[in-house]
């Protein structure tokens, strides 16, 4: 049975979570990055970028700079609002300030019950699938989907995984333009799952490097 929980998602991937485990009637806030599945774009966004987003890369990479030096937070959670929603479980993330809102961000809220979030490996983003559907109450349907996940993962890799070594492509996937940011944590798995080799990468489950000079 569904606990009728009301959950506000800082985090885009969390809310997809919720929806892929039937829970999207639970939802009552989102942050401003939040826009999938589509339906959610109709809760109430808890945050705001304080970044000009229409900027060159460049110019956005310096502003989120200056932040951090200021030892600011880059995103407004509209803290008043969120009391009034008074949710009984927030999700969100604590990679890093830049990312999406921190629990930091939440301290003026009150004594809000978070679920926290913070994967670094494929295994580790599947594994909270599985703790979402626990905060959740609904645990049997987050092991159907982390069964669903991991099937579909193994598909790919067997389908892959005759090809010959030499004949894999060479995958960068950029995370920043200017500077030059590769890719870190999970994304260097997910490219050797499906038969690529991740360059200006940095080694699975690690941080995203960046190059001043390729």
């Amino acid at each position: 049975m569904v606990l009728r929980k009301r959950v506000l998602s800082l985090l885009g991937g969390a809310t997809e979570t919720v929806c892929r485990l039937g829970c999207a009637d639970l939802l009552i806030g989102r942050s401003h990055e939040c826009d999938w599945p589509p339906s959610v774009l109709s809760l109430p966004a808890m945050s705001a970028s304080r970044i000009d987003t229409t900027g060159s890369s460049l110019s956005i990479d310096l502003e989120v700079r200056s932040f951090a030096d200021r030892k600011e937070p880059v995103y407004e959670l509209l803290v008043a609002d969120v009391r009034l929603l008074d949710p009984d479980l927030v999700i969100v993330q604590d990679h890093c300030r830049v990312c999406a809102v921190t629990p930091q961000e939440l301290e003026g809220c009150g004594n809000l019950n978070q679920l926290v979030l913070k994967p670094c490996t494929l295994d580790e983003t599947m594994g909270d699938v599985l703790r979402i559907a626990d905060a959740l109450g609904v645990p049997e349907r987050g092991r159907e989907l982390h069964s669903l996940l991991s099937a579909q993962l193994a598909a790919v890799r067997a389908a892959v995984g005759t090809v010959d070594p030499a004949a894999r492509p060479r995958v960068a996937v950029l995370e920043w333009c200017a500077p030059l940011m590769g890719c870190g944590y999970w994304i260097p798995e997910l490219i050797e799952l499906a038969g690529g080799e991740p360059v200006l990468a940095g080694p699975p489950g690690g941080k995203t490097p960046t190059f001043l000079s390729v």
